[in-house]
């Protein structure tokens, strides 16, 4: 990892409306909308008698997806404080008390994406609709503003709870994945009241076709301006076991402690299983860092890491590497013609 900030070491390399909304469907051959009864999305939770008696459910509730809720410590009193988010990942409550929270965009796969959706940071606010699974980053996956690209972009619901869902309070680079957040309530450390967010990185090429890792570093979020700034970086842009150097891997969550410091969980290594649709985790890599302010000046952001398209670069690596060996089987055959 970068020195980063001066004053900051580098650590050693260790070994807004709950309820229905109906839902467009399409239409299979030889069925009319007429034909079919209405279907209606539960977004939230909904009467099943299988679940009866479930702890920390009412009397045959389910609980939704893609919403943020909250209930009581012994995990009942379950209720609804907003919806409509995609996959909020991380939570935080600011020292004046608002609630936010980070949101991984769309996969770019699938039968319905976008191409280059952002990444998120939202400003939680009780009872809002955030759009999904219509609107990515506050706008309509169908607005030109995500260009011709994708699949499936027309609206599935047939009223949207609120035609002009919350914006996010600032975003981050397509599938740079972000994590863990907390904020900062240490004036020692220094950047009191701003938020700290571990960007894991993204899958390429599983998730996305990005030319350029993205992610792999922590950043702060200035709350005052709204901008995203560096904190601490790799020298270069991409897990550090795929770099010349120590570093991060794939932070994943970051905290505050009691003794001023931000720890820093790295999952460490991860091997992409393209076959599978998904990762591989390698034992015995995984990291907890600490980030310590140790000198008395304090800068804004660490040198900007090298961007290397190392994904492009392997990606035609690898076509060449197809064609030789299609080339020496299609020579070996017609050697084997010839004789």
């Amino acid at each position: 990892m970068d020195e980063g900030l001066p004053g900051f070491p580098r650590p050693p390399r260790p070994g807004h409306r709950p309820g229905r909304a109906q839902l467009r469907v399409p239409e299979r051959a030889g069925q009319h909308h007429r034909d079919r009864p209405h279907r209606r999305l539960r977004p939230f939770r909904h009467r099943d008698p299988s679940r009866a008696g479930h702890q920390g459910h009412g009397e045959g509730e389910r609980i939704g997806t893609a919403l943020q809720p909250r209930w009581d410590s012994d995990g009942t009193g379950l209720e609804l404080v907003a919806w409509g988010l995609r996959n909020p990942y991380g939570i935080a409550f600011h020292p004046d008390g608002r609630l936010f929270a980070t949101e991984h965009g769309i996969d770019e796969r699938n039968a319905r994406h976008i191409i280059g959706d952002l990444e998120d940071f939202y400003e939680i606010l009780e009872g809002a609709w955030y759009g999904w699974p219509d609107f990515a980053s506050g706008i309509r996956l169908d607005d030109p503003y995500w260009g011709e690209g994708g699949r499936g972009r027309e609206p599935l619901l047939a009223e949207h709870p609120d035609p002009n869902p919350p914006k996010p309070f600032v975003t981050f680079p397509p599938h740079a994945a972000p994590n863990g957040v907390d904020f900062c309530r240490h004036a020692e450390f220094g950047f009191e009241g701003d938020a700290f967010v571990t960007l894991f990185g993204d899958i390429t090429p599983v998730t996305d076709r990005l030319p350029t890792p993205s992610g792999f570093k922590i950043v702060r979020i200035d709350m005052k301006n709204r901008q995203v700034v560096d904190f601490a970086v790799n020298k270069i842009v991409g897990p550090a076991a795929k770099l010349p150097h120590s570093g991060f891997d794939r932070p994943s969550h970051c905290a505050f402690a009691p003794d001023g410091a931000l720890y820093v969980v790295d999952w460490g290594e991860i091997q992409i299983a393209a076959e599978k649709g998904g990762i591989r985790m390698a034992k015995g890599t995984g990291s907890l860092w600490r980030i310590r302010r140790t000198g008395e000046q304090i800068g804004q952001e660490p040198p900007a890491p090298r961007q290397v398209p190392s994904y492009a670069i392997k990606a035609v690596l690898g076509g060449l590497a197809a064609a030789g060996t299609g080339g020496l089987a299609i020579w070996k055959l017609l050697r084997r013609n010839n004789r």
